[in-house]
């Protein structure tokens, strides 16, 4: 996570909305009995949640073929991922702000 967070330039607020996206996107495949994220891919799904954070987060975020090119991964690969991980999502990608600060009190124990 910190080649990304630094390659990516995250900031703390972009990484601690990437990790929680990342923690609804297992709580989602859990309630869905969906095996999808496995350890097989989990690299190319950690990759694709920040490419998801950044977009809803970043007036213009990185295009996916820089993500590509960053990381050497198959762009295709990252378009399909990233379709794959909104839909087990059910493209709800927001969170309000007092589920945010439980989160952020939870991380940093607060």
């Amino acid at each position: 996570m910190e080649f990304v967070r630094f390659h990516a330039r995250l900031t703390l607020g972009e990484l601690l909305t990437a990790i929680q996206i990342l923690e609804a996107l297992f709580r989602k495949c859990r309630e869905k009995n969906d095996n999808t994220v496995s350890a097989d891919n989990l690299g190319t799904a950690l990759v694709c949640i920040c490419i998801v954070s950044l977009k809803f987060l970043r007036d213009t975020p990185f295009r996916n073929s820089w993500w590509a090119q960053t990381f050497g991964m198959d762009l295709q690969t990252i378009n399909e991922s990233e379709v794959v991980i909104l839909k087990l999502m059910d493209w709800q990608v927001w969170s309000s702000e007092r589920k945010f600060m439980r989160f952020y009190t939870r991380v940093f124990r607060v």
